[in-house]
């Protein structure tokens, strides 16, 4: 329920005056309605809707969601006052409401809406507000290719239209920040400092201390503390002339961060003796948390193992109450660090579990999020089809109507019906020939990409994994279970879960020095076989043979082979394919490519060597010839490292630009398929 206005001496320019207090503003816009019932006000022009606007930014800013989202739904139910413009403010007001409430999707969901209405409206800088808002909700749920997309165009029509200095600084602060969490430090270094140039130019110092601010945290983690200390004492002393309390505490706490890192602990003491003052004085905020973890580590430089677990586990309660899930990530790593840092192992373990559940909810609840952002864009798009069948329902009976009020048409009407049902039949049949056209574009589509752009994804070599027979386990660089494929749960007739939170060195014991020493020197291990292994899995105690392999990827993986030694098939992973039938493999698919393109174009394999640009064209004594290709033709005369990407790309290509009938097409994906089989199973060698 809103308050009651307060009625007196108030005008318009007051209500937006940024000069005011939030309550003074807030004040001034409710004594310009009028409120005919407790809740919500009565609104009769466009005036009052930009009013009510206000009202509620104001509203949302202070955290008051329920008179915010009361207002909000009065205006929208009173939409026919509004103008265009109106209607987009409408649509981000209620977009930033549910971000602040943690509706992340929902809000989404309202930003694409008011960026579809702006473009729609041609109001650029509006445009470029909502894709701002939209870039926002994007960064929050860790969508940052998606966030830089928006905010760059954004960005792009502020340039365009020249919007003021600060407004063009605020996309520019905000992409820096998408390129700190990406840790591409030359790329957020850029946008920031021309960010703190616009806002220095535009006079804008209190934006402009938040973006050294940012900087300096990007300074901190590359590990320049000299240059961040210098920029967050500046800023410290820009907050304190004009006495923002809570900026105050935020760099104080920066400061004390960067000390603690360099183990300066006096002036880390010092600044977050400080730091507990104004913390006191501003009571309970979100920097009381970041205060919590910065203590803990204090007390760990200081030698106070249990005050420090005491201060982790205290910031960790009012982190849960704050719902401040990134640093309460912190804090339970701070605790891991804590106990490995005075040798408490088993409170180590209990926390790194602890902290590895932790992450794992985290990551299920982004992908949640995207999963409903996704689901509700879907159900956007079928409420829109279904407001466009039914003003097209709309449209029949209006025109059936019509003609049955004018009877002298009646003749004219019959002609009429039957020229829609064979409009509707002609639509049937094309409606069929689009749907299979459309099938056979996406194919030969997929093709063409395959062509443009031939390698193996992270999903792919998983793809691979769960294809292999053998027994399968996939660790990190810090010993964790990433992948167990269906072939190791059937070895040990156990369940995916089942192998939850083990280490590679449940595999591997220590006394394997040789292993272990080539491990942590990072020094690479290709086919180690440990032949009867002991092994304590659950309640079970097994004998296996392992085979051990470090695989380059996007990060080091070590790849362990396991294979009963009582079977007959028990295997070192070197033996997976024999190399001999990838040549017959690669030359076999090269002939049927250039046969069914020859059938097909009845043209030579000149042209397809022309026309793809995969293979070199050469002109010999006056006669075009295609030299690199025709050594592929043949297992004797195959390169002993052949190129198998431009074999594989011949393959695509054809299938994406010629016309094949069904059989030679089958017969052609089929080989196809089977070398890319080949080749993703000599990937994990």
């Amino acid at each position: 329920m809103c308050t009651s206005p307060v009625y007196g001496q108030s005008n318009p320019e007051a209500c937006f005056n940024r000069q005011l207090n939030a309550q003074q503003q807030i004040d001034q816009c409710q004594a310009l309605l009028h409120w005919p019932a407790a809740d919500t006000p009565e609104i009769a022009t466009s005036q009052d809707a930009d009013i009510v606007l206000k009202l509620a930014e104001l509203y949302t800013s202070n955290a008051h969601f329920g008179q915010a989202s009361e207002l909000l739904g009065a205006l929208q139910y009173r939409s026919q006052v509004l103008s265009a413009e109106q209607n987009i403010q409408l649509l981000r007001r209620q977009g930033i409401l549910a971000y602040r409430q943690g509706q992340r999707p929902k809000a989404l969901r309202l930003f694409s809406q008011a960026i579809q209405a702006a473009r729609d409206s041609e109001k650029p800088l509006l445009l470029a507000m909502t894709l701002s808002d939209a870039g926002t909700a994007h960064l929050a749920m860790t969508q940052y290719a998606e966030a830089i997309d928006h905010y760059r165009e954004s960005l792009a029509l502020k340039e365009q239209y020249q919007a003021s200095p600060s407004s063009q600084a605020v996309t520019l602060n905000n992409i820096g920040s998408v390129f700190r969490k990406l840790t591409d430090w030359a790329q957020a270094e850029h946008y920031l400092n021309r960010a703190v140039q616009l806002y220095q130019q535009d006079n804008n110092s209190d934006q402009a201390s938040h973006s050294q601010e940012e900087l300096a945290l990007v300074y901190l983690q590359q590990g320049n503390s000299t240059q961040a200390i210098a920029i967050l004492r500046q800023t410290l002393a820009y907050f304190q002339t004009v006495a923002n309390l809570h900026a105050e505490l935020r760099v104080m706490l920066l400061l004390a961060d960067a000390a603690l890192n360099h183990r300066d602990i006096n002036s880390a003491a010092n600044w977050l003796q400080q730091a507990e003052q104004l913390d006191l004085q501003l009571g309970p905020s979100d920097q009381s948390v970041i205060l919590r973890l910065q203590l803990g580590k204090l007390l760990q430089q200081q030698g106070h193992y249990q005050q420090a677990e005491a201060m982790f586990s205290l910031g960790q309660q009012l982190a849960t109450t704050q719902q401040a899930t990134d640093t309460n990530l912190q804090l339970q790593q701070a605790l891991v660090d804590n106990a490995i840092a005075f040798k408490q192992w088993q409170s180590a373990l209990r926390y790194q579990q602890q902290l590895t559940m932790a992450q794992l909810a985290q990551y299920q609840q982004n992908f949640a999020d995207t999963l409903a952002q996704q689901r509700s864009q879907l159900e956007y798009e079928q409420q829109q089809k279904a407001i466009g069948l039914l003003s097209k329902e709309n449209e029949i009976k209006a025109l059936q109507i019509s003609v049955q009020r004018n009877q002298l048409f009646m003749l004219l009407s019959a002609g009429s019906l039957l020229l829609l049902l064979l409009a509707l039949l002609w639509f049937w049949q094309q409606r069929k020939r689009q749907h299979a056209r459309q099938q056979l574009e996406a194919e030969l589509a997929w093709h063409a990409r395959q062509f443009a752009d031939l390698g193996a994804s992270h999903s792919s070599l998983k793809a691979a994994f769960g294809q292999l027979n053998l027994a399968i386990m996939i660790f990190n660089n810090k010993q964790q279970l990433l992948f167990v494929n269906d072939a190791c749960c059937r070895l040990f007739a156990l369940p995916l879960s089942a192998f939850n939170s083990l280490l590679l060195g449940n595999f591997i014991p220590p006394q394997n020095d040789r292993f272990w020493q080539l491990w942590n020197n990072d020094e690479p291990v290709e086919h180690e076989y440990l032949p009867q292994q002991s092994l304590q899995l659950g309640q079970q105690h097994y004998q296996l043979n392992f085979s051990v392999s470090m695989l380059a990827r996007e990060e080091p993986l070590t790849l362990l082979v396991l294979s009963d030694p009582h079977q007959a098939n028990s295997l070192p992973c070197s033996a997976l394919v024999p190399q001999a039938s990838f040549s017959q493999m690669l030359v076999d698919l090269l002939l049927s490519s250039l046969a069914a393109w020859e059938s097909s174009t009845n043209s030579s394999r000149i042209e397809l060597a022309e026309q793809s640009g995969i293979w070199r064209v050469s002109i010999d004594d006056g006669r075009i010839r295609t030299r690199s290709l025709d050594r592929y033709l043949s297992v004797k005369t195959l390169p002993k490292h052949p190129r198998w990407r431009e074999v594989l790309r011949t393959a695509h290509f054809v299938l994406a630009q010629c016309t094949l009938p069904a059989d030679t097409q089958q017969q052609l994906v089929s080989k196809l398929n089977s070398v890319t089989a080949y080749i993703r199973a000599q990937s994990l060698l």
